[in-house]
């Protein structure tokens, strides 16, 4: 049998790292939309490993979710896997809520302020465009058979607009909810969605912590004891282990070159 000193220098790292690593937060309470059920759907043959397409989804399914499910114990997750290469991939998060309002709210998100930013400087920029073409047209005698100015695009070709349309959204009234409300008050659902093809993990998060507005657990005093414990005996195992490599490798020399004066010494006495 193990010893268990042994066992739980095994076990602390592991559950530390459930309790504070990636994915580590919880939901924010009522009132704002309550995340009920997560589905991550994505392909994976067994014994493959995953490629470039489905790393980032295997990632946030093994890695993140885990411990998101530890934090919020009643959030149903669920994940899917399959052989099936044409199956969607997608992340799909469920919100239900007493404000329909506010789960609406959350497809404004989707809509980056820096696009925003941008739009509004390339109106800028067309309308000003557009008063001095009109300007040198009037000043021109023959200004009536000038041609319009051009429309430029507002974005670049081959950029795609993030609208809120790319979400899944429904709102309708459900009388039966996960809530704990009462069947007589009105609570609204809605999913969004994400498509997760050729993302990485850390895409996937962003966009989830976004829709969410999930915060991370802080890290107790316990807990930063243990971590830094932790850490020094890694160093000093390192430390350790750096100076069994070295004697080892001082033993071996020595068994060398004494198995030389053996071998030189019985050459000595067949003369």
């Amino acid at each position: 049998m193990v010893n268990l000193s042994k066992r739980m220098s095994i076990l602390q790292p592991k559950l530390l790292d459930l309790r504070h690593g990636k994915g580590a937060h919880v939901l924010p309470p009522a009132p704002v939309p309550q995340l009920v059920h997560v589905f991550l759907r994505y392909p994976r043959r067994q014994g493959l490993k995953p490629d470039a397409r489905t790393d980032g989804a295997h990632q946030f399914g093994s890695r993140y979710l885990p411990r998101l499910k530890y934090h919020n114990p009643k959030l149903k997750v669920d994940i899917k896997t399959d052989g099936n290469t044409h199956a969607p991939m997608k992340l799909v998060l469920q919100f239900e809520g007493t404000d329909p309002a506010a789960l609406r709210a959350i497809a404004k998100k989707s809509i980056h302020s820096e696009f925003r930013q941008e739009k509004l400087k390339q109106q800028q920029q067309q309308e000003g465009q557009e008063d001095l073409e009109a300007e040198a047209r009037q000043q021109s005698p023959n200004w009536r058979d000038a041609p319009a100015p051009k429309e430029e695009p507002l974005q670049e070709k081959g950029r795609k607009k993030p609208t809120a349309d790319e979400d899944e959204v429904v709102v309708k009234e459900r009388p039966e909810s996960g809530l704990g409300l009462h069947s007589n008050t009105p609570v609204y659902s809605r999913s969004v969605t994400l498509k997760i093809n050729s993302k990485s993990h850390w895409e996937i998060w962003q966009w989830f912590k976004r829709r969410t507005g999930v915060e991370a657990v802080p890290m107790t005093d316990a807990d930063s004891k243990l971590w830094h414990k932790i850490n020094k005996d890694k160093q000093q195992a390192e430390s350790d282990r750096k100076r069994s490599l070295v004697a080892g490798a001082q033993l071996r020399q020595e068994r060398a070159a004494l198995e030389k004066a053996k071998k030189a010494a019985e050459q000595m006495l067949a003369e």
